[in-house]
């Protein structure tokens, strides 16, 4: 599997989707908690954008001096995209 370096894009697309009759039905098995999927998939979506946005205040908070800290926030702004 491979990771994602595009968070939100690929969130959009698993939603633009939709989950397959199989997803569904295992989201929906009788034997557990029903799953509302599409809904978390949104909530997933809705939380990164809010990631995205604060972290971008955190990185004009963060000094250039603090190089290391802010190459590793700027990593993972990247990875939101």
């Amino acid at each position: 599997m491979a990771n994602s370096t595009h968070i939100i894009t690929d969130l959009t697309t698993v939603i633009t989707n939709g989950p397959n009759a199989a997803t569904q039905a295992l989201a929906n098995t009788a034997s557990g908690v029903l799953m509302d999927y599409s809904g978390n998939v949104n909530l997933l979506l809705l939380k990164a954008q809010e990631m995205a946005q604060l972290i971008a205040a955190v990185i004009g908070d963060t000094d250039a001096s603090d190089a290391a800290n802010l190459a590793l926030l700027q990593g993972v702004q990247s990875d939101l995209a």
